[in-house]
């Protein structure tokens, strides 16, 4: 994908992003864009939207994408020690690959700076780990302004006539 975009540096202080903020904020959506290649589209709690693109993907593994994902924070680790704890996801679900020499190649590639690891861990809903070997943030237009959405209407809704609110027992059938 190429991308004419300009990327924002965020602020990411011993491995989370705290400049944007996204605690409590929320992830609108996720975007196979190819088999090496995801957008996360996010929202922070003020209604600003993000979309973070995952480049040189390797693994990616998102489970309980709900309607309503809340973050509680993200992660991006990359170039330290003792990553096993954070990769217990694609271990549990891929044992075999342990004997294989996959866990201990990403092992390498994590902590040599070759790769990044992404953690969205929720407050409610859908936790995202993924491997990747870029990672880029970009402000988005929004399409839908988050807190809208659960907005009342602006115009009443049409009174209905007594008879049609209230189900009177004339318009039932006799019994």
């Amino acid at each position: 994908m190429n991308d004419s975009r300009t990327p924002i540096d965020p602020i990411i202080k011993d491995g989370w992003f705290t400049n944007p903020s996204f605690h409590d904020g929320y992830i609108l959506g996720l975007e196979l864009l190819s088999k090496k290649m995801a957008s996360i589209k996010l929202s922070t709690v003020k209604g600003d939207q993000y979309e973070v693109v995952l480049d040189g993907m390797t693994h990616l593994m998102v489970n309980n994408f709900r309607q309503g994902n809340i973050i509680s924070d993200i992660n991006v680790l990359t170039g330290m020690r003792n990553y096993e704890k954070y990769l217990k996801n694609f271990v549990y679900y891929r044992p075999k690959d342990l004997s294989a020499g996959w866990f201990t190649s990403i092992i390498d590639d994590l902590t040599n700076g070759t790769k990044n690891l992404i953690l969205i861990n929720p407050s409610y809903g859908c936790e995202l780990t993924a491997i990747c070997e870029n990672i880029k943030l970009f402000k988005s237009v929004p399409t839908v302004p988050v807190h809208d959405v659960v907005k009342q209407p602006s115009t009443p809704a049409p009174k209905l006539p007594e008879q049609a609110r209230l189900g009177s027992a004339r318009s039932r059938p006799p019994q």
